[in-house]
């Protein structure tokens, strides 16, 4: 049997749910700013494993994967994102995991974060990106706009990122807009291929670790 493929799924105030081997397809409707193919809000312990978001190859539709707000104690695991703007989106929560996810033909930031505490991102693979245009792209994004906390205890670790064929993006970029620093970062052991000059850029910190890592340009392979 064929399984059920939700265009939109939304839990709020929600807690202790395994979300396994789900399939999402999100369409962007007229009047709508954004779809997003999983959303969670104000929730906690929520794990999401070998699901499969899927945008359309080509379109400009703001669709997104997986939007994480005001919860805490969320995985994303194993998991695949394949045309959308963004992959997974998080914001003012803590407790993260994101854990051996791919994900292809992303047209903006696969992994995009502000104001998180206790962050792990670990064993992603991302290739193939297709950068719309103006877009800010990236492997991961921190950024500090519309925060008035840091983001704090993050780990980036063991992950992967090929131009591939696809737009040469930046990797992990953390911008600081407004001067909140970052707290109690680690990033080490990522493989970065691409022919963006930010590799690995982190703005404004205190508690910087970064070792055992590869960023290489493309043009001097």
């Amino acid at each position: 049997a064929n399984k059920a493929v939700f265009e939109d799924l939304n839990f709020q105030n929600s807690t202790g749910i395994t979300l396994d081997g789900l399939a999402f397809n999100p369409k962007q409707t007229a009047g709508e700013a954004n779809s997003f193919g999983l959303s969670l809000l104000n929730s906690a312990n929520i794990e999401v494993v070998n699901a499969a978001f899927s945008g359309e190859a080509g379109s400009l539709a703001k669709v997104l994967g997986i939007r994480v707000k005001d919860s805490h104690g969320i995985t994303i695991e194993n998991s695949t994102f394949a045309d959308l703007q963004y992959g997974i989106q998080a914001g003012s929560s803590q407790d993260l995991k994101i854990l051996g996810n791919t994900l292809t033909g992303i047209r903006a930031d696969a992994h995009q974060f502000s104001d998180v505490q206790g962050v792990e991102i670990a064993r992603n693979f991302a290739t193939n990106f297709d950068k719309e245009p103006g877009a800010h792209a990236d492997f991961v994004q921190f950024h500090t706009v519309n925060t008035t906390r840091s983001s704090e205890n993050i780990h980036i670790h063991d992950n992967v990122f090929l131009q591939g064929s696809g737009t040469a993006v930046e990797g992990i970029f953390m911008g600081n807009e407004t001067g909140i620093a970052y707290k109690n970062v680690t990033i080490e052991n990522n493989l970065i291929y691409t022919a963006h000059w930010h590799g690995i850029n982190l703005g404004k910190a205190d508690g910087v670790v970064i070792e055992g890592r590869s960023s290489v340009d493309e043009s001097m392979l």
